[in-house]
């Protein structure tokens, strides 16, 4: 707050060690408190040098061996107060550089616990999910609130509000504690209410009220997945779009706000997913090999439909045809690409066709009744003619009917998608994006060799990355084609041969 006349000086110093926060003391501007990378806490004092002001640096005395400081803050009136490894509190002295008084035990099982000062109240905040209020002067403990979190979770952060304190859990969830009643400063009163018990309405609700009491009520406000996402799938006629993570929990995203709209946790681990073309279902298909076929109509209750069991290893990728008649199912493990057939009595399996080579882990429909498959290498099968339900005259599930032709790219396929121009393909070590013609496709009995298939006939080749695309989506209507690469750019395409670029940008 120096008045602008006023001659400011820069002081500058070493400190002792890497730093990774500090503030000043608020009623001395030349005394600061930081806390080091390896959670030492030093005074930083400005003091007169031999050539002008300097900053002087004191080691903060911890209360015990084998304890160190995990942080600290300040109160309006200068107080410092610090938690430390072993769960306590304390207070500290800036001018001894050491703690004072007697600590107060937050937690005992082994949780960091963290400080956060106000006027009123010092709120501490610990791994585990407990919040504590004590009161400024007398450290009596006034409120305790314990957020339950998922197993193997923690808090990583927590910020406070005028009547809301809002955490930070390490799965991505966000929490919002509403303070319903003034929290005392201290011990209860005669004339205060104590806290009722807790009422637990939904420990493992996704987005809602988890829990409450007469002081509070504890919501959770956002949800994100816990580990990669490995199937993204828009829902337009929702406003929507679907996710697939690792965490076994499918999730309906906002296409406006980004909000969680639902969130269904599934048995297993989610490998990926598809969404009907114009109905409200979602197909997702685990690491156990099981397809489900999802009602998300209503997002507050997700139901599956039905569920299959159809690889003995992951499923790879599902697609529908464009009708949303058809999905088909494919695995890294397996030759077979199974069909399902959707109507609106729910969901049944048409068959598989065997593949010349095994492993499917892109798919894209080239007409009502043929999709084009391929794996971690260098050929495309285009399997013909698939059935809309199962031949009467079948024996078994394979779909002796079909028919496969092939074509064989110029690297390892690394992406893959079918538009009204052709097949789009990115390969291994290669930048540009090819568009291959759906002619000149060979046909490929069962059995018969692969040598001598030709190469595909490329219609053009787009050079928009800088580094190799990892991902190729066509529109619903098959006019344009979306790229993303590993150097943050995500180009659209459209026209003649995906020549004309409609939209580039850019992410970090």
């Amino acid at each position: 707050d120096a008045e602008a006349s006023e001659e400011m000086q820069l002081v500058s110093g070493t400190a002792p060690a890497k730093l990774k926060e500090g503030s000043f003391n608020p009623v001395n501007p030349d005394q600061m408190c930081f806390l080091g990378v390896d959670n030492t806490l030093y005074i930083c004092n400005v003091v007169a040098g031999t050539d002008g002001p300097e900053l002087e640096f004191e080691k903060f005395s911890p209360p015990s061996e084998g304890v160190t400081f995990v942080s600290f803050s300040w109160t309006v009136g200068g107080l410092l107060y610090c938690t430390t490894s072993d769960g306590c509190l304390w207070m500290g002295d800036p001018q001894t550089a050491a703690p004072v008084g007697e600590s107060v035990v937050i937690s005992a099982e082994g949780a960091l616990c963290h400080v956060i000062a106000t006027k009123r109240h010092v709120v501490c905040w610990c791994s585990d999910g407990v919040l504590v209020w004590l009161g400024l002067e007398s450290l009596s403990e006034g409120y305790r609130v314990k957020i339950p979190l998922q197993r193997g979770d923690r808090l990583m952060s927590v910020c406070l509000g005028d009547s809301s304190v809002f955490a930070g859990a390490h799965d991505g969830s966000v929490f919002q504690v509403k303070l319903l009643q003034e929290i005392p400063d201290g011990n209860y009163r005669d004339e205060e209410e104590e806290p009722s018990p807790v009422t637990l309405k939904d420990a493992d609700v996704l987005v809602g009220e988890v829990q409450s009491d007469s002081h509070h009520q504890l919501f959770r406000v956002v949800l994100s997945h816990r580990g990669p996402v490995n199937g993204l799938s828009p829902l337009p006629g929702m406003g929507c779009f679907a996710s697939a993570g690792s965490d076994g929990v499918l999730m309906l995203w906002d296409t406006v706000t980004g909000a969680t709209l639902a969130a269904q946790r599934c048995s297993r681990s989610l490998t990926h997913c598809a969404s009907h073309p114009t109905k409200p279902l979602v197909c997702i298909g685990d690491t156990s090999g099981v397809v489900s076929l999802l009602d998300v109509a209503n997002p507050a209750k997700i139901r599956a439909k039905v569920t299959f069991k159809l690889f003995s290893g992951p499923v790879s990728v599902l697609s529908f045809s464009h009708d949303g008649q058809l999905v088909a199912v494919g695995s890294a493990s397996s030759p077979h690409l199974y069909f399902l057939a959707v109507d609106s009595a729910g969901c049944t399996v048409v068959g598989f066709t065997e593949l010349p080579m095994s492993g499917v882990t892109y798919l894209g429909w080239t007409a009502r009744t043929s999709v084009v498959a391929a794996g971690q290498h260098s050929f495309l099968f285009e399997v013909r003619n698939v059935p809309h339900s199962k031949p009467e005259d079948g024996d078994g599930l394979e779909l002796k009917a079909t028919s496969v032709g092939c074509v064989k790219a110029q690297g390892t396929v690394k992406g893959l998608t079918t538009s009204s121009v052709g097949v789009s393909c990115a390969v291994q070590g290669d930048r540009r994006t090819q568009v291959f013609s759906k002619g000149a496709w060979r046909d490929v009995p069962k059995g018969d060799s692969l040598e001598g298939v030709a190469a595909a006939q490329v219609v053009s080749e787009l050079a928009d990355h800088d580094k190799m695309p990892g991902c190729l989506m066509a529109s619903v209507d098959g006019d344009s084609v979306g790229s993303c690469g590993s150097d943050g750019l995500v180009v659209l395409r459209t026209g003649s041969g995906m020549s004309q670029c409609l939209k580039r940008r850019c992410f970090s």
